[in-house]
């Protein structure tokens, strides 16, 4: 999308969804799934800092001392 990757908007979004919630003060459920990293670029380590940068920002809102995380991963189009 762009000049930035896709999911670089896709981060942006699901930590405004979390703090949009959070904020709201109700207990929420929420699925993201995102797979361009592996279907689309080949340099998977080049995200990381993206997602240490998303998983920071959404432990310093507090949303994570009741929550569940689940991460998953997936193989790509190799």
């Amino acid at each position: 999308i762009g000049d930035s990757p896709a999911i670089m908007y896709f981060l942006k979004y699901a930590l405004k969804f979390l703090r949009t919630y959070q904020k709201a003060k109700v207990n929420f459920f929420a699925t993201f799934w995102e797979t361009s990293i592996t279907h689309d670029f080949y340099l998977y380590d080049t995200f990381d800092e993206a997602f240490e940068n998303f998983l920071r920002e959404i432990n310093a809102t507090g949303v994570l001392n009741q929550s569940i995380l689940f991460f998953m991963s997936d193989h790509g189009s190799l």
